[in-house]
């Protein structure tokens, strides 16, 4: 994948940093006490990746990433 030219200012960044990691931990919170599928997939200014969180209920599998865009 090509490196993403970083277009976010400091305040931008700050909000994902500070946000981010509480949201990871509700998305899997709720997966678990809801016994649902659920995933986050957020990008990361400041250090130039993607985040993830994900919960899949045993006996579940993800669906492909195609089959979710077009819904």
């Amino acid at each position: 994948m090509a490196k993403r030219r970083n277009t976010h200012n400091k305040k931008q960044k700050d909000k994902v940093w500070k946000r981010g990691t509480s949201l990871q931990k509700k998305t899997v919170e709720l997966g678990e006490i809801a016994n649902v599928l659920i995933a986050l997939i957020y990008w990361n200014p400041t250090h130039n990746h993607f985040e993830k969180a994900v919960h899949v209920p045993k006996g579940q599998s993800l669906p492909d990433a195609t089959e979710l865009t077009m819904e």
